[in-house]
């Protein structure tokens, strides 16, 4: 989910879907025309005699549709590092949007202070091999909200209350008073904006995967241009102000990063 993109916040849910085939993928050259090996697409999976559908919520661990997180308690107790594959899947996501910022940034200016409220939910379609190297696949912009089972319908529910919770729909005397001060030329805070996000975000499902203290060292390098916004919250979080840690950005002074500045 992407809340703003000046300055750039990215957050992504902790839980997911995981999509199996339903017949035992394989490479002979004989079965490249088996969808059910090669695809693991509801649509087309739902259609094949193995599909197991999924009846009750709780039940996350079976069948053709699992969470996410099974998935990781899986790779758990098979040893495998799931802190590392977490890091790479959020670089992933992260890296993406970095890359369509300066395609969204314009569109979002366009709107002249009428933006917000306004957020976007991405559906990331990621795979990984045998280990654990993850690759995008697509990237979705109407991500399918549709509940066809328990699971689908807990997931989804719990996702869409946690992202209005972050975004923090204002109400119409807020929103004409930001509309004014857009039109007025009054300057954004943008660390009070965004640490109330991030407040309201740590009590979430959502992770903040852009900016946190790890990604804006790491991930800055891929920006096409500098905004100064992303400086100035960038400096925040690595310093809590100014270099020398007693400064005051764009008219706030913030000493002290709160603990979701840390993660990741």
């Amino acid at each position: 989910m992407v809340t703003s993109f000046n300055p750039l916040r990215v957050y992504m849910y902790n839980e997911g879907m995981v999509r199996l085939c339903t017949h035992e993928y394989n490479l002979n050259e004989h079965e490249l025309k088996d969808s059910y090996k090669h695809l693991t697409n509801y649509s087309i999976n739902k259609n094949s005699d193995d599909f197991v559908e999924n009846r009750n919520a709780d039940e996350d661990d079976t069948g053709s549709k699992q969470s996410f997180s099974a998935f990781l308690h899986k790779l758990n107790s098979e040893g495998k590092d799931t802190q590392k594959l977490l890091r790479e899947i959020h670089d992933v996501a992260a890296k993406t949007l970095i890359a369509a910022e300066s395609e969204c940034y314009p569109k979002c200016v366009g709107m002249r202070g009428r933006d917000c409220c306004c957020f976007e939910l991405f559906g990331f379609d990621l795979m990984f091999d045998e280990n654990l190297k993850v690759y995008l696949i697509e990237v979705n912009i109407y991500p399918s909200m549709m509940s066809a089972s328990p699971f689908d319908k807990r997931l989804k529910y719990s996702m869409l209350t946690d992202a209005l919770h972050i975004v923090g729909v204002p109400t119409g005397a807020s929103i004409s008073q930001s509309q004014n001060n857009n039109a007025s030329g009054v300057k954004r805070d943008v660390l009070l904006e965004t640490k109330d996000e991030l407040d309201r975000a740590s009590t979430t499902n959502f992770t903040c995967v852009y900016p946190n203290k790890r990604t804006v060292k790491s991930l800055d390098y891929i920006f096409e241009s500098r905004k100064s916004n992303n400086d100035i919250v960038k400096n925040w979080i690595l310093y809590g102000g100014n270099k020398d840690g007693n400064g005051d950005n764009n008219g706030m002074m913030m000493k002290n990063k709160p603990d979701y500045c840390e993660r990741d």
